[in-house]
């Protein structure tokens, strides 16, 4: 915010002051707490006299320029619960407005808050889904910005491995952008039993480029696996040397009898966050941007749970509306039945799968949706007694109702 401004008088004569003026002492100024760095005009005015003619000085008020840094916003968060946003100012001033903007496909939010006296920007988002989600925070009117990633992660059992190699592409090594080759990579992910901590190992040699990684450390909940897709991140050693990050982000093409092909990335950075190497070239972090594997394989591994269903992650596409859509594929099906869904208006669904008896067996969805949107989920039923099963869709008290036959393989 501005600071409080004062003037000074010259000329009163015959001991006249200040009270001896009409009127009410105020400032212009296009500064204020969205503003950057520069200098900005203020001009006094609102008083008047009958005996003197009045001059008013325009003055100069100069902001300093900050910087701001949104890297604790990146702490992992389990699927279904907020995320903690913050980032500082330097220097470290109240009554900056900072601006977090978090996207993900299929999601965007945007909120403001403004510092406080430590300089500080603290604010809660809604409850986030499986993801990798990107928060810019932007000081003012983008007077400076820092970008940060959470992983929002699912520590029930799945794992990703893969092995092979991939040409690296001109720009992926920073120090000579020019250098192209082969890289060969290696890598294995996964939860430690009944905890976030991630266990695992990641290598990547990059020989034209110089480039020995070896992982040292993964970070807790960081491993986010969404459907075909793969992402962690933790820090290890550049040919031998410490104190260097990395992202990974792995894509099985195959998942789910996809035709392919694998495709892999990696972003290494040294401590100051400056890039090393990354063949995503600067693409955001929650991206697809990678590469296509030229030998090998990529697999990501879905443990199977006792659990009566599971869903899979929403797939949210863009597509034109021309009326509600709920479609159920193949049906019958053996192992798993896909729902396409798509409303001509916003609002809240939820879509349920009950056995014949109207006992539930899954919710698959249950959240906000947008108009002329595509939302795709998989039901897979475990431990569930092949026959027929009703789907049921609510949709602003709306209900849809539909039958599966569920012919379960021997």
């Amino acid at each position: 915010m501005n600071p409080i401004f004062t003037v000074t008088y010259e000329g009163f004569a015959y001991g006249d002051n200040s009270s001896n003026l009409e009127g009410n002492l105020a400032f212009l100024t296009e500064a204020d707490k969205y503003s950057c760095a520069g200098e900005y005009e203020v001009e006094p005015f609102g008083l008047y006299s009958t005996n003197y003619d009045i001059t008013f000085v325009v003055a100069k008020l100069t902001i300093l320029g900050v910087s701001i840094d949104a890297s604790a916003s990146s702490t992992p968060v389990p699927a279904g619960q907020p995320a903690t946003l913050t980032a500082s100012v330097t220097p470290a001033v109240s009554g900056v407005s900072v601006t977090f903007l978090i996207t993900s496909v299929g999601y965007s939010e945007s909120i403001t808050v403004d510092t406080d006296d430590s300089g500080i920007a603290s604010t809660t988002t809604g409850n986030l889904e499986l993801g990798v989600y990107q928060v810019k925070a932007t000081a003012g009117s983008g007077c400076a910005t820092s970008i940060a990633y959470i992983p929002v992660y699912d520590d029930s059992g799945s794992f990703v491995t893969g092995g092979g190699w991939i040409m690296s592409p001109a720009g992926a090594l920073t120090a000579d952008p020019t250098v192209v080759g082969k890289a060969n990579f290696g890598f294995v992910s996964k939860y430690k039993k009944g905890s976030n901590q991630v266990d695992g190992n990641t290598e990547f040699q990059f020989h034209a480029g110089g480039i020995n990684f070896k992982s040292t450390f993964h970070e807790a909940g960081s491993l986010v696996i969404s459907g075909k897709k793969a992402t962690y991140r933790g820090s290890g050693t550049v040919n031998g040397q410490s104190g260097y990050k990395f992202t990974l982000v792995a894509l099985d093409g195959h998942w789910n009898g996809g035709p392919g092909p694998d495709q892999f990335r990696i972003k290494i950075t040294d401590g100051t966050g400056g890039v090393i190497y990354d063949n995503g070239l600067n693409a955001a972090e929650n991206s697809d941007a990678s590469t296509a594997l030229g030998g090998g394989s990529i697999v990501i591994h879905e443990v199977k749970s006792n659990a009566k269903a599971k869903s899979l992650e929403v797939e949210v596409l863009a597509g034109d509306v021309a009326d509600n859509l709920l479609k159920a594929y193949p049906n019958p099906f053996a192992e798993r039945v896909f729902f396409d869904m798509q409303f001509v208006n916003d609002g809240h669904a939820v879509l349920e799968i009950f056995d014949m008896r109207g006992a539930k067996l899954s919710t698959l969805f249950d959240k906000s949706v947008e108009a002329g949107m595509i939302y795709r989920l998989e039901y897979a039923p475990t431990d569930v007694v092949p026959g027929i099963l009703i789907y049921r869709l609510v949709k602003d008290g709306e209900v849809t109702n539909g039958r599966l036959i569920y012919q379960k393989q021997r």
